[in-house]
Order: C-alpha cells, then sequence, then structure tokens
C-alpha cells in the first residue's frame, strides 16, 4: 500500500476535512486578512494528522455509518490540523523562516506582527470547532496540547546554543512539541469513536511513537537530508540556529574534539557525524520507535486501514530511508 493509496481511502472524507478547514477560515475574515488566509490555504502540506484521525476511525470502528460520529471526527481533525497551522505560522516567526513549502512565509511577506496575529485566529477557530463537538474530553485534551506546545517552544528557545542539553530534557521537549499532538488525534478519535480502555491506551501508545517518530526523522534530515522536499526547511537550519537536536546531543557525546561544535561550520559537523556514525545511530533510535509503534497497533483487527496505518508509519520512516540510499 502506498502513501497515495491511503488518500483515495479516505479520500471523501479528506475532502471533506480540507472544503471545512478552508470555509472556517474564510468565514466572516476581514478584507484585510483574506489575502493572508488565501496564502495559507494556497499550499497545504501532507495532511498527515488529518489522514491518521480518518484511518484510525476506520480500523477502529469499520465500515459502520454512524452520521454524528463522522461529523466529529471531521471536524476534530481539521481543528487540529487548524492547530498544527497554526503552530507553523509562528514556528516561522521565531525561526524567522522565509519560506515554507517552496512559497514565502506569512511572516516573510506581512510581517511577524500581522503573522502572530493570523496564527492566533487559527488557534481561536480550532477551539471554536472543538467547542462544536460536545466532547469534553477532546477539548481537554487539545488544549492541553496546544498549553505544551507552547511551554516546549519556549523551554527549546531557552537552550539553543545549550551544548550541555541532555538526550532526556532533549526528549521532554520533543514529545510536547511533536509527539502530544499526533497522540491526541489518536486519543480524539478513540473517545469519538468510544471504544474499549485496552484499544484506547493502545492508539494513544501508537500516536505518541509515530509523532517522535517523525520529529525525529525531521531532526535526522536537518544534518542528513538533501533537500528532496522530505524536509520543509533548509537542510542545516537547526545548526544555523544553535537548536541542540539528537544528532548534535549525540556528537557531543562520543566527539573528543575541543572546540565547541556550534562554532563549526555545517560541512565541518556533518563530517564528524558521518565519522562517528551518528546517522546509523539516529535510524536504530527510529527503527525503535517504529516498531513500537507497530507493536500497539497489533491490537487492532487485521484490516486495508490497520494497514493502511502501518504504511504511513513506513512513509515517515522511510523519509530517512529514501535519503539514507544516496548518504
Amino acid at each position: 500500500m502506498t502513501l497515495d493509496s491511503l488518500y483515495k481511502l479516505v479520500y471523501s472524507e479528506l475532502i471533506a476535512v480540507n472544503a471545512f478547514v478552508s470555509t472556517m477560515l474564510k468565514a466572516d475574515v476581514s478584507k484585510v486578512a483574506q489575502p493572508v488566509i488565501d496564502h495559507i490555504l494556497e499550499k497545504q502540506g501532507k495532511n498527515i494528522r488529518p489522514l491518521l484521525c480518518l484511518v484510525l476511525y476506520r480500523a477502529l470502528v469499520g465500515v459502520t455509518h454512524d452520521p454524528k460520529k463522522e461529523d466529529q471526527i471531521n471536524h476534530m481533525a481539521a481543528a487540529l490540523e487548524l492547530i498544527h497551522m497554526g503552530s507553523l505560522i509562528h514556528d516561522d516567526i521565531i525561526d524567522n523562516a522565509d519560506t515554507r513549502r517552496n512559497q514565502p512565509t506569512v511572516n516573510s511577506r506581512w510581517g511577524n506582527k500581522s503573522a502572530v496575529a493570523v496564527g492566533t485566529y487559527l488557534y481561536s477557530v480550532a477551539v471554536t470547532l472543538l467547542c462544536q463537538l460536545d466532547n469534553n474530553g477532546v477539548l481537554l485534551s487539545a488544549t492541553q496540547t496546544v498549553k505544551e506546545m507552547c511551554d516546549s517552544e519556549l523551554d527549546q528557545l531557552s537552550n539553543r546554543n545549550n551544548l550541555q542539553l541532555t538526550e532526556a530534557h532533549y526528549f521532554r521537549i520533543i514529545v510536547r512539541k511533536t509527539a502530544n499532538l499526533f497522540q491526541t488525534n489518536c486519543r480524539g478519535t478513540g473517545l469519538i469513536g468510544a471504544v474499549s480502555s485496552d484499544q484506547q491506551t493502545a492508539i494513544e501508545t501508537f500516536g505518541h511513537h509515530l509523532g517522535l517518530l517523525f520529529q525525529l526523522t525531521d531532526d535526522y534530515l536537518d544534518y542528513f537530508g538533501d533537500n528532496n522536499g522530505h524536509l520543509k526547511k533548509k537542510v542545516g537550519q537547526d545548526l544555523d540556529q544553535g537548536q541542540v537536536t539528537l544528532p548534535l546531543i549525540l556528537l557531543q557525546r562520543c566527539c573528543p574534539c575541543d572546540t565547541p561544535l556550534l562554532t563549526l561550520s555545517f560541512d565541518k559537523v556533518n563530517d564528524l557525524m558521518r565519522q562517528y556514525e551518528i546517522d546509523k545511530h539516529l535510524q536504530e533510535r527510529l527503527q525503535l520507535h517504529y516498531q513500537q509503534a507497530m507493536t500497539a497497533l497489533s491490537i487492532l483487527d487485521d484490516s486495508e486501514y490497520r494497514r493502511a496505518l502501518e504504511t504511513l508509519s513506513s512513509y515517515i520512516l522511510g523519509r530517512v530511508q529514501l535519503t539514507a540510499v544516496d548518504v
């Protein structure tokens, strides 16, 4: 099963979610904000998180038709994608990024103040949607996730250029920054689907490891990528900004170099990483989280939807494996 086949599996639902996102963002929007909203909607990502919700729901409940729950899933998927979109806009401000998905960022085109406002606008629309679900568990999980995303961003900022950052501290940051939103997609889907407690625990575990897999592949590609489209930012950006991620933490641990790594050029750091086989160490970590995600999925009955979740996980892991061919 390919990633394209996943889209086809829930094509109509995914179209509905994207249409709903567009409708909600354009509803009662001012003439001043309209060009910014149009710009945001012009190039959306691969819809990984909505895809996760929609496929997981079918893996849990099968093809049973329940209009109310299906509507709730679509609304939740749209709300959580809006949270993700808002976080990217704010990330671009913090990183002073010029491009995302091969187009100018909101901050580079309209300035930081407008970008802050529109990112917050996306959050507000998401909260409105979540309140309409009439499911306090989903609302509480999503709002707690946003709080932790903001807290982790501040934590990450305060630790820029800190080569003493521990691996444990790094993982605390990325759990709150990335993994929790994946886990919230899964938790919310289970709550709406009213699944058993065992299934609920398993799918939340799946979401946790899938989110870690996603962030770790991003951090891997920042040093070992080749600008082939798997990474939506410039290769080497983390080092340029003093962002200490797992590749640098592992290198700091095993490299006897007396010169602070953050003062070296990207090429020099990259050479050291290859010398100490940091790429292989990272791939071992990635395989571990992939296997833990697969183990969690084993609680689900075999179906094309469960296999689709396995394909989605393989796709995320494959971003590294495809790049590693050229390393």
